[in-house]
């Protein structure tokens, strides 16, 4: 049973985390109808917007989430994302974000027909949420707890839950049931229910 050794260090990385910064801009409902043309005012030219973003705040990331769509729950609606390092300073990518989305309200405001007081508004009703997150300690570590021997060990116990689930090897099922596969055995009972 060397299968159960595998995964209280994997754990244990998870825990070493370090915790960062999200900031969540919330694009204004009276600009989301322009869709496609308020993503491309909000990434700029290739993408140009962000790529500023990110040397302006080395080690911060910018992504667009979310459809240009009122009619979507507001958690699903257009938002610029920023999630950094707790060493940065969350007040300036806060601004900037917050900079590039008024620029970008602007833009599509002429093509939506808003007037100046309307644009005022949409400004005013820009949403800004902060949050704590968790950031993974190196892509290297986190690659590293998945393609070590515990995925090989997982590929391995797949073979005699196959071979016992078509009942062809029956010597499988008392090493199954000795080993910590109880889920094979689940899954294995699952089919005979369904039918």
């Amino acid at each position: 049973g060397g299968s159960a050794t595998h995964s209280p260090p994997a754990m244990a990385q998870v825990e070493g985390q370090a915790t960062g910064r999200c900031v969540r801009v919330w694009l204004p409902d009276v600009v989301l109808p322009a869709g496609d043309r308020l993503r491309a005012a909000l990434e700029g030219v290739g993408g140009a917007n962000f790529v500023h973003l990110r040397g302006n705040h080395p080690g911060a990331t910018f992504r667009v989430f979310g459809a240009a769509n009122p009619a979507l729950p507001p958690w699903k609606r257009m938002q610029v994302v920023a999630q950094c390092q707790s060493t940065l300073d969350l007040d300036k990518v806060e601004a900037d974000v917050l900079d590039l989305a008024e620029t970008a309200c602007d833009v599509v405001a002429d093509g939506l027909g808003l007037s100046d007081e309307q644009v005022q508004q949409a400004f005013e009703d820009i949403r800004v949420e902060r949050s704590e997150i968790k950031l993974a300690p190196s892509k290297a570590a986190g690659l590293g707890a998945f393609s070590g021997g515990g995925a090989l060990g997982s590929g391995a116990r797949v073979a005699p839950a196959v071979a016992a689930e078509l009942g062809i090897a029956s010597k499988a099922r008392p090493t199954l049931a000795a080993g910590s596969s109880s889920k094979a055995g689940l899954q294995r009972q699952q089919p005979v229910h369904a039918s």
